[in-house]
């Protein structure tokens, strides 16, 4: 509800309308009201509704102004097809707005600040031009200040002039609404004398209470310049009792009285969202759809309705939309074809070198691009191009940015543009298809990347040395960096100077790493960009972005990639000359092969992938004495022995070794901060946990001594955790690692719901990168695990059944995601269909056996039936357990457990760590902890860690 006086309005509507109003009455009301509402309110308005239960059904839906607004029309129509009288309803409502001032529609979401500041202009002026372009919601906007004018009293004549470019028959509308036996057709010849003449006598006895509207004046404007600034000037100057209100795409220059320009933009992004979930009701969009949508309306209010009212249509009574989101972003370009028109529109009024110019900036899209960007693209010196971007930005095709703040590495700081987002959509689905010339493309491509390059040159060789501040260069320009690396593959690479420049090629590694980008995504420009390398028999470019692409199919779990890549290397590596690089390719390539080795084979062949690996350290120690940045590649190798230990259970020298990464990078880095740091010192954490884990005794009760190491473990991962956040790099994939190892650790300390915190930021990181894929159902799985635990140790029946939930919809969405085609880890596939079974039976008997179908098809390999399967994944299971029953039916504490599940992990590094949830390895530490026997632990040596 709006307020109290609302709220009295609409229950005294709702008394008087169930006890005047006779059966066929409420009918009819009932059916204008759905026209009124459109298709998406027929599904929930019951035909036997009194009118009490549909206004509280609107009053649910949407603001109670727009519900007494709706209901205002729906009885003036009433009133025309009968002989009743509606009018005590009518003026009832009339009386709410007139003490409240406004209809407050929900067309006027976001724009209560425009409101207030077009008021205060009139009161203040002789006139107002609101100005924007089309879909903004001008005419919107000025007519809601037409409407609070008439609720004074005041009489408002309105002109549309949409369709006329004339002078000639924009003075005969207004002249018409003064004098209604006006006839255009009869030839009557309209000046502006006698325009001027007729509003001063329509006018002598108007105290000023007469508003003259006119809309989409810019055509007149356009075409006949000169006469319309000259005419306006003078109607302006001479007659001071009306008040003037226009609306335009384009600000009226030069007009002579006291008109004031008022701009009008985009809404604010919260009141876009508010606005479209207000134009969906009663329906909703889901997240993923509705961030879709608003990403390409731009904040536009006629983009956003239009979609809106088109898109609810296909949700169904759940709210759910079969589209993928690549196919509901192609219907939403579709539904923007009219606002398109409008941008058309403008578009064709640009002089041919402004044109030229947006066709140039287009490359760059919807990005934040600084003067110096744009003047690189578009080859302009400063001067014109400041002048250039004040009329784009009038023009509404341009948007300023808030001024880039701590540029660090990069020098320049100046206020930033970009396109408006439908502008682009418009270059996108017309200007490339027909009047852009590919030769224009390729030339403002080449510039933009020209641009960044020079960024690049900036931060090479500062990675290494002070990560922290090239991290934030990167981050603070991330989509400028982000659109060069989908642009540059796309070039000749005799025109990309990138790889010239000694330590380029590096930095330029380092820049996508650094740039977020999904596994797959990465792999894909690797492999691109690649082979432009290969068509110039750049072998030495070729075999490092190689090993790029290498990296990521192995962070991607894509081992038969990275195998197919390894292979492809090694051969070209033959073909080159240059010794020296041949001999620092080959100690990547080892590094890389050890890693790859250690993932692919069950169990680990420690001796072979450890001899590799000293191989690899041999050698870069040599190439050391001339190159001091090889250290980094060093401690990773270390760190990489440390983790090959960890999976055979030699957690004193695991230990050993990721100490030893740590002195070696520290001795590096100095003073400076380095994300391996805190991969090296997180591995720490990890082997310390382990080693409690080996200690513990009884799952039920954890003596003190042993809690210091939980206690231990858990300091190391919250300063690494924190550390990383600072560096920005938790948002890569690989950072579930680290939160799943913290949430093992509070698990064990009983801190139950900040181990659930982290396991829900690890399912939300991991589905920012990987769509389907066993990565993201491990995770829903070990969230399940970390709820069944809590569960055991619930007291409070509510608190009990509220995880109860949480943990029946957990399984549900491992069901889900495997039905999907992404099927757990081995390992955790027996645990998984435990658990499931175990709560089936607390199922009714017809789910039960729905899911004993898919654990026996999934426990056998058998495939799925799609439409059986997928209707018990959606089904409703409704049931309640209690934790005692589930504690007895699901197997203790020490059953569940997860403790050799939990990986040892190096996480991702430039240099190639593994992240923490790879299956396979996870599958090796099951196999090999049957028993404890198997691990010999002297706490002498955990008690040294500290």
């Amino acid at each position: 509800m709006d307020n109290s006086g609302e709220l009295n309005v609409l229950e005294d509507l709702k008394n008087k309308l169930d006890s005047e109003l006779d059966t066929a009455q409420r009918y009819q009301m009932l059916r204008l009201m759905k026209h009124h509402l459109g298709s998406q309110y027929y599904e929930i308005m019951d035909e036997q509704w009194m009118p009490r239960d549909l206004l509280e059904c609107l009053e649910n839906n949407m603001p109670t102004s727009q519900v007494l607004t709706i209901l205002s029309h729906v009885f003036g129509e009433m009133q025309l097809h009968n002989t009743t009288s509606y009018k005590p309803f009518t003026d009832y409502i009339s009386k709410y707005f007139m003490a409240k001032g406004c209809f407050n529609r929900v067309d006027m979401i976001g724009r209560t600040k425009e409101l207030a500041d077009v008021e205060r202009e009139l009161e203040k002026r002789r006139g107002v031009c609101v100005y924007g372009q089309g879909g903004l919601g001008k005419t919107t906007l000025i007519n809601e200040v037409c409407t609070r004018w008439t609720y004074m009293k005041k009489s408002v004549k309105k002109v549309n002039l949409k369709e006329t470019n004339s002078m000639r028959t924009m003075l005969a509308l207004i002249f018409k609404q003064f004098n209604e036996s006006f006839i255009e057709d009869e030839g009557d010849d309209v000046n502006l004398e006698t325009v001027a003449v007729c509003l001063i006598e329509a006018c002598k006895d108007d105290a000023g209470n007469t508003m003259l509207f006119l809309d989409n004046v810019e055509n007149v404007y356009d075409n006949e310049r000169q006469p319309f600034q000259s005419t306006m000037s003078s109607l302006l100057r001479n007659n001071n009792k009306i008040k003037w209100i226009m609306t335009s795409r384009l600000p009226l220059e030069n007009i002579e009285g006291d008109l004031r320009h008022y701009q009008l933009g985009p809404m604010p992004p919260k009141d876009a969202e508010k606005l479209l979930e207000m134009s969906c009701k009663p329906k909703s969009l889901p997240e993923v759809y509705k961030m879709a949508v608003l990403d390409k309306c731009g904040n536009v209010p006629l983009a956003i309705k239009t979609v809106a009212v088109a898109l609810v249509n296909d949700l169904s009574t759940d709210n759910d939309i079969k589209l993928s989101v690549s196919e509901l972003e192609h219907r939403v370009r579709l539904l923007l074809h009219g606002t398109f028109e409008c941008i058309g529109y403008a578009f064709n009024k640009l002089s041919t070198s402004l044109q030229h110019s947006l066709r140039m900036l287009s490359v760059v899209g919807t990005i934040p691009i600084d003067l110096e960007c744009i003047e690189t693209i578009l080859n302009l010196s400063p001067e014109p191009l400041n002048r250039l971007m004040s009329e784009l930005v009038l023009r509404q095709f341009l948007q300023p940015e808030a001024p880039a703040v701590g540029d660090l590495l990069f020098d320049r700081k100046c206020v930033r543009y970009s396109l408006h987002p439908l502008i682009v959509q418009f270059f996108n689905k017309w200007l490339h298809k027909n009047t852009f010339k590919p030769e224009l493309m390729m030339n403002a491509n080449k510039r933009f990347c020209m641009y960044i390059q020079c960024k690049i040159k900036k931060l090479i060789g500062q990675f290494d040395k002070n990560y922290t501040q090239s991290v934030t260069a990167v981050q603070e320009n991330s989509e400028l960096f982000h659109k060069f690396l989908e642009i540059v593959p796309l070039l000749d690479i005799k025109d990309s100077k990138h790889y010239e420049e000694e330590g380029a090629r590096e930095a330029l590694g380092q820049v996508a790493d650094c740039v977020k980008m999904s596994p797959n995504d990465r792999s894909r420009f690797y492999e691109k960009f690649s082979k432009s390398f290969l068509a110039v028999n750049d072998y030495s470019s070729y075999c490092y972005w190689r090993l790029e692409a290498m990296k990521a199919f192995l962070i991607a779990k894509d081992l038969s990639e990275a195998s197919r890549v390894l292979d492809d290397i090694e051969t070209k590596l033959q073909l080159l000359s240059n010794h020296e690089m041949q001999k620092n390719i080959t100690v990547n390539i080892l590094f890389q092969k050890s890693r790859l080795l250690r993932l692919k084979d069950i169990p680990i062949n420690e001796t072979k992938v450890i001899e590799i690996l000293d191989k690899s350290l041999e050698m870069s120690k040599q190439l050391e004495i001339q190159d001091p940045n090889m250290a980094v590649l060093i401690s990773n190798i270390e760190n990489l022995k440390g983790n090959v230990c960890f999976d055979v259970h030699k957690y004193d020298e695991a230990y050993f070794h990721h100490r030893k990464a740590v002195h070696i990078l520290r001795q590096y880095i100095k003073d400076k901060d380095h994300p391996y740091i805190t991969v090296y010192e997180f591995n720490i954490g990890t082997v310390i946990l382990q080693k409690a884990e080996t200690l513990l005794q009884d799952e039920l009760f954890i003596p003190e001594e042993i809690k210091t190491y939980y206690l231990e473990a858990l300091d190391i991962f919250n300063k690494a955790i924190e550390r990383d956040r600072n560096m920005g790099r938790h948002y890569r994939p690989q950072f579930e690692a680290k939160l799943s190892y913290r949430a093992k650790a509070l698990e064990r300390l009983s801190r139950y719901k900040d181990a659930l915190d982290d396991r829900n930021e690890a399912i939300h990181l991991v589905k920012n990168h990987f769509d389907v894929h066993t990565v993201l159902t491990d995770a829903y799985f070990m969230k399940a695990q970390t709820l069944h635990k809590w569960i055991l140790k619930i007291q409070l029946d509510e608190e009990n059944r509220k995880q109860q939930k949480a943990y029946m919809n957990t399984l549900r969405d491992v069901h889900g995601l495997v039905l999907d085609g992404a099927p757990l880890s081995e390992h955790h596939k027996s645990k998984f269909l435990d658990m499931y079974r175990s709560f089936a039976k607390k199922m009714p008997v017809t789910e039960k056996s729905k899911v004993e179908d898919f654990c026996n098809r999934y426990e056998i390999g058998r495939p799925f039936e799609s439409d059986s399967e997928s209707d018990s994944s959606e089904s409703d299971m409704n049931y309640e357990a209690s934790s005692e029953e589930l504690s007895v039916d699901s197997g203790t504490e020490e059953q569940m457990d997860t403790n050799h599940e939990m990986l040892h992990n190096s996480f991702e590094s430039s240099h190639g760590m593994t992240p923490a949830n790879s299956s396979r390895k996870r599958s090796r530490h099951d196999s090999d902890s049957g028993s404890d026997d198997s691990i010999t632990v002297d706490p002498r040596y955990v008690q040294n860690f500290k």
